[in-house]
């Protein structure tokens, strides 16, 4: 194994137990610069839902830049995160938008459909 990825375990195993002692300080940071909090707001006030996510999946990152093999998966989903943040990725075009809509509608009659389907007996609706 690559010194660089023993490592890096070690620091997983560090780091593990203090990942919320460090988001808490990169979110004090965070919050006690106006200009950054704006990128988490939703209007006026931050959005709690969304910091909750970016917290939770910040933590993950910790984690996973010291746990993980640096192989070209890896590199590829950095990207892919890269991308998520870019207006590169934001948009879809129309066609897509409606065959995207149209397999949500299947997915959500079918779930009904199968919920439903227990009641329907003789005396149960």
């Amino acid at each position: 194994m690559c010194k660089i990825w023993t490592i890096g375990w070690m620091a997983g195993d560090i780091l593990s137990d203090q990942i919320d002692d460090i988001l808490d300080l990169w979110y004090g940071f965070v919050g006690s610069h106006p200009h950054l909090v704006a990128y988490f707001a939703k209007g006026a006030q931050p959005n709690a839902e969304y910091l909750a996510k970016v917290r939770q999946r910040f933590g993950q990152w910790i984690l996973d830049t010291c746990n993980r093999d640096y192989d070209q998966t890896w590199l590829n989903y950095q990207y892919e995160i890269g991308l998520r943040h870019h207006s590169a990725k934001k948009g879809a075009s129309a066609g897509d938008v409606e065959h995207m809509y149209a397999a949500w509608f299947k997915a959500i009659t079918l779930t009904a459909t199968l919920w439903s389907y227990p009641y329907v007996k003789e005396g149960e609706f």
